[in-house]
């Protein structure tokens, strides 16, 4: 059974992702990169595993 605080996560971890694609497109836009460039910074930047959401008491 799911949690509310793990619905919760995955609902941060998706936004933060989110959020870092489309910073890194705008990025991409207005600096103008060639494709096997942008390629490159999204292969780089934009790993589902890398948008944790950790949570502490």
């Amino acid at each position: 059974m799911t949690t509310y605080l793990e619905i919760g996560t995955s609902f941060l971890e998706t936004l933060w992702f989110s959020y870092a694609s489309r910073i890194l497109e705008n990025a991409i836009e207005v600096y103008k990169l060639d494709e096997a460039v942008a390629m490159a910074l999204r292969e780089k930047f934009l790993k589902r595993g890398d948008y944790v959401v950790v949570l502490r008491e």
